[in-house]
């Protein structure tokens, strides 16, 4: 893999955008593509509820604070909108069902195969979708919280060897490592596919810094060896995409241009 460091840039959509497939997309094997976008917009929310799913719309109206119910249905309606580009349909013909702990995956509209993967992570206003064929992936998000009490949640989530070095950094260092390494086991739970039920207190994440600030690193999971690349999303922000093995590279995805890396 490539140690060239990867800038998620946050693209804003339109739900007018929205209302024609776009153009035909596909993921090459061996390939992870990236979607960041952001959650921003002056829409009403109706313009976006309309284009989930019942039990996405259910899910939205459960929520208590307005600003998250039209956080969730810009995340929910941009990507079903960009599942349907790939599996050449279009939004309303893409199903997702959640496996036994709570994966989603897609029942129908997978396009050739059926083998389309993908993974959603979104955190206050930015949402971050990765897609693949063939293999599990696993993105996460976060905005990093100054006021999170860093110490007393790795002593519940971390691995031993975690925590000492957690512990060993001085204070002011200490919230932007733990949230590294937070979304970093976060991503390999999700393509794990277990979530906590797999405790992540029983495997660690190692990074290997190097590479002009760019951040490659290898951890251990039941079942299989994960890698996990570390993303640029920005100052006061981390984010990470795992999958299985190390024969993967990245595709940052927009409506403008890809790259690859």
């Amino acid at each position: 893999m490539s140690a060239v460091a990867l800038q998620l840039a946050f693209v804003e959509f339109a739900p007018q955008a929205l209302e024609r497939p776009g153009p035909a997309v596909d993921v090459a094997p061996g390939c992870i593509d990236l979607w960041a976008y952001s959650l921003r917009t002056d829409a009403p929310l109706e313009a976006w509820a309309t284009r989930l799913a019942d039990d996405e719309r259910t899910r939205m109206e459960a929520m208590f604070r307005p600003r998250d119910r039209v956080r969730f249905a810009v995340a929910h309606a941009v990507l079903r909108a960009l599942l349907a580009r790939y599996a050449g349909g279009n939004a309303a013909e893409v199903e997702i069902r959640h496996e036994a702990h709570g994966k989603p995956y897609l029942a129908r509209g997978g396009g050739a195969g059926g083998d389309l993967a993908f993974n959603l992570s979104h955190s206050e206003d930015r949402a971050l979708l990765g897609v693949a064929r063939a293999r599990r992936i696993g993105v996460d998000l976060e905005r990093e919280q100054d006021r999170v009490d860093v110490m007393s949640i790795a002593r519940r989530f971390f691995a031993p060897g975690e925590r000492d070095m957690l512990a060993s950094l001085p204070e002011r260092d200490r919230c932007a490592w733990f949230h590294r390494q937070w979304v970093g086991k976060e991503a390999v739970l999700k393509a794990h596919g277990m979530g906590l039920s797999a405790p992540p207190e029983r495997f660690d994440v190692v990074f290997d810094e190097g590479g002009g600030g760019s951040v490659l690193c290898a951890g251990r999971a039941p079942g299989c060896e994960w890698t996990l690349r570390l993303l640029d999303a920005g100052p006061g922000w981390h984010a990470a995409v795992a999958s299985a093995g190390r024969d993967w590279v990245v595709r940052l995805r927009s409506p403008e241009s890809p790259s690859v890396a």
